[in-house]
């Protein structure tokens, strides 16, 4: 298979997993379905984090390549740095993106019914920025397109870390500071995969990439457990609030 029909099959994989992934998350919300213009809504903003991010990063990062051509002392004295600079950039413009989206979006709104609520929408913010994000890159000749498969999980498990600490801030049980360490442990993710695909050895490459992709679904998993675990103690503790408070009407009655 050639190159460009590569890329066209990875870019049409990655279409049919969000469709079905939003099918998924949107009957994964208990109840009531998720409504479709809060999922387009996501989905846009998610769109232009996205490109928000692309601007910025490559505006604000090392252009090695050209440094090469002007600089070359520069670039074998400072490279590694550069490399590593670039790196924390990326992860750090795209996951505050996504996070804004979360903060402004989401949080507050009225179609949160649950604290998983804001994991599944926080998710489909990932898959949007997921989408334009891997169309951007397949553009690029040198990029390795089936790797791109793998960094579909990347944001998906990223906004999922946030996701969790914005619904338990939501409910009372979190406050800015564990807002602020699950920033910064999607923004570790998020390096650590962007490392990943910097090391020489390809096999190694590949194989820790492999391994990042198992632990976010894994991760994803036990957020979800979580937080259906606290859901239900939050819900036993509003029938206790509640009962004593019925109990007295109902003897006020008599």
């Amino acid at each position: 298979m050639d190159q460009a029909s590569l890329r066209i099959a990875v870019f049409s994989i990655e279409i049919v997993l969000a469709i079905g992934l939003i099918f998924w998350l949107r009957g994964s919300v208990r109840g009531v379905p998720a409504p479709w213009p809060l999922i387009f809504k996501v989905l846009f903003y998610g769109a232009i984090c996205a490109l928000v991010s692309a601007y910025v990063t490559i505006k604000y990062s090392f252009n090695i390549i050209e440094l090469e051509k002007t600089n070359q002392s520069a670039v074998l004295q400072f490279g590694s740095w550069m490399v590593l600079a670039n790196i924390l950039v990326g992860a750090v413009v795209e996951e505050l993106a996504k996070y804004v989206v979360g903060v402004f979006v989401l949080i507050d709104n009225k179609n949160i019914r649950r604290m998983s609520d804001v994991i599944i929408y926080m998710i489909i913010v990932g898959l949007g920025f997921a989408l334009i994000e891997d169309a951007l890159y397949l553009l690029e000749p040198s990029v390795n397109a089936s790797y791109r498969l793998l960094s579909f999980y990347l944001h998906a498990g990223t906004t999922a870390i946030m996701g969790y600490s914005m619904g338990r801030f939501r409910y009372g049980l979190a406050g800015y500071r564990e807002m602020f360490r699950a920033l910064l442990a999607a923004i570790s993710l998020h390096g650590a995969y962007n490392l990943a695909t910097q090391i020489q050895n390809r096999d190694y490459s590949l194989y820790l990439m492999i391994a990042i992709a198992a632990l976010i679904s894994l991760q994803i998993f036990i957020l979800f457990r979580k937080t259906v675990r606290e859901e239900f103690e939050l819900n036993q503790r509003d029938v206790v609030i509640k009962k004593p408070t019925r109990l007295l009407n109902l003897a006020g009655k008599r």
